[in-house]
């Protein structure tokens, strides 16, 4: 199978699905999408915290693309993800069209009463 051709999902105002009323339609198809995109091996993670957090996220890098052949980063410091093969680095802003919400340490962190270290707390949270 040739996978080497580049797509692009558009949200334009009109046509198909978008002349309905009902968002329930295009919201299905996202979800086909993202489905699919699992399938293919890619894995989506948005982070919007700061430099440090990037830094510390780095270093799950390894092991994340150990499970994905894809990983998708959508961030605000991509350049310290820059060399790393078989990532595609995107504006942090572009993760709610992808449907991808960021599920930020710190919350996660709160949430589960976390005494650990962060690096701990990113491989809880995204390698478990």
């Amino acid at each position: 199978m040739d996978r080497s051709a580049v797509t692009y999902h558009y949200r334009n105002p009109e046509g198909g699905i978008r002349t309905e009323k009902d968002p329930k339609l295009w919201e299905h198809d996202e979800e086909i999408f993202r489905a699919e995109l699992q399938k293919w091996g890619y894995k989506m993670i948005a982070l919007s915290h700061g430099l440090g957090d990037h830094l510390m996220f780095a270093n799950i890098i390894p092991e994340l693309l150990k499970r994905c052949k894809t990983l998708v980063l959508f961030c605000v410091f991509g350049e310290v993800f820059e060399g790393f093969e078989n990532i595609v680095l995107r504006p942090v802003g572009e993760a709610a069209s992808f449907g991808i919400k960021e599920n930020g340490v710190y919350e996660w962190m709160t949430k589960y009463n976390w005494k650990r270290s962060m690096l701990k707390a990113y491989e809880e949270l995204y390698l478990n």
